[in-house]
């Protein structure tokens, strides 16, 4: 991962490689509490432990599909890949949805 973005949120740092306008920048200080990145995200976990409508967890490993949105993959609490369906979403829209789920933050 190469981020070029950085914030701080409740005290963590996170690196991005995609820009969250959502956020507060931060100077880059040290190493990332939570990294994140655009990629490829698995249908399903190698592992299920417990599974729900649009979620799977798995060991440490916690997949959630939005549907029509992205898919969201957290490894070990972490590393957060999204891959986003349809184009993606516009700032807006990810604003009003992480604050009506709270999903991401």
């Amino acid at each position: 991962m190469n981020p070029a973005y950085s914030y701080r949120i409740h005290g963590l740092t996170i690196r991005s490689t995609m820009e969250i306008p959502e956020l507060i920048p931060a100077i880059p200080n040290g190493s990332a509490d939570i990294a994140i990145e655009l990629g490829k995200v698995p249908a399903n976990l190698s592992t299920i432990t417990s599974r729900g409508p649009l979620w799977q967890v798995g060991g440490r490993n916690f997949l959630l599909e939005v549907p029509t949105v992205a898919r969201y993959l957290v490894m070990d609490g972490k590393h957060v890949v999204i891959e986003p369906m349809n184009g993606g979403v516009q700032p807006a829209e990810r604003t009003s949805y992480a604050a009506r789920s709270k999903v991401l933050f």
